[in-house]
């Protein structure tokens, strides 16, 4: 399955911000790019969360 995400390093209490701002932007780009997701946004995160976290917001996209 192919996806169009956001990766980014943030702080802990910034994981909200950045799902929203992550999955505004990547709405944008589908939309200028005439593709749709296939299904519903999600959000992956790669390793222990700590004071901050390594994770990714995104769509799947056909």
């Amino acid at each position: 399955m192919d996806t169009a995400v956001v990766r980014e390093t943030v702080g802990l209490e910034e994981i909200p911000a950045f799902f929203s701002r992550a999955f505004g932007a990547i709405m944008q780009v589908l939309t200028a790019q005439g593709v749709h997701p296939i299904g519903p946004p999600f959000g992956k995160y790669y390793g222990m969360p700590g004071a901050v976290v390594d994770v990714e917001a995104g769509f799947p996209i056909q």
